[in-house]
């Protein structure tokens, strides 16, 4: 946890933009790359999937709020990392570290159809993601029961995030 904490105050914020404007420009480049050696249009990559194929801009709009809401926990949980790892003990800090990477799995296999899609075209049956998700699922029961306390502000807001993060989560199942 040390070795993180290090590293957040390692970075200045120019080093930071800068990292982000060459992710930025290797992401450009992979589309670029992607798209000549498979023959796809850049503006396949680039065009909301609705216009492209001239569908009804509702269709999937319930999946496309509940990917804002992954990309929005996804968002903030790691800034609330950093704002409170002074703060708080190294078991809660490893806890919030879990939730981020648990919601931006979920986000990612939401957002791009993993299960829905890929890993069926792998030929890796969308029951194993499920078991996958249940076991990531189970340990994140284990490790809230194991940050419970009797304080009720805490109980109160473990038990609000855990109930959104189950509702999210149950509805990415749809």
């Amino acid at each position: 946890m040390e070795l993180i904490k290090r590293g957040i105050n390692h970075f200045s914020q120019k080093t930071l933009a800068t990292l982000l404007v060459i992710l930025t420009i290797i992401l450009f480049w992979l589309v670029y790359i992607i798209s000549v050696k498979f023959e796809i249009p850049i503006r396949y990559f680039t065009a909301d999937p609705l216009s492209l194929f001239d569908v009804n801009p509702l269709i999937g709009v319930v999946s496309n709020i509940g990917i804002l809401l992954w990309c929005a926990t996804t968002a903030v949980l790691p800034f609330t990392f950093i704002l409170v790892i002074e703060k708080v003990s190294s078991k809660q800090i490893s806890f919030l570290l879990y939730v981020a990477v648990i919601t931006g799995l979920l986000l990612l296999d939401d957002f791009f159809m993993f299960h829905d899609r890929i890993l069926l075209s792998l030929g890796i049956h969308e029951l194993v993601m499920y078991g996958i998700y249940a076991l990531l699922f189970g340990i994140l029961i284990i490790r809230v029961l194991q940050n419970f306390t009797f304080s009720s502000l805490q109980i109160r807001s473990n038990y609000c995030i855990y109930l959104i993060w189950k509702f999210c989560f149950d509805r990415s199942s749809y």
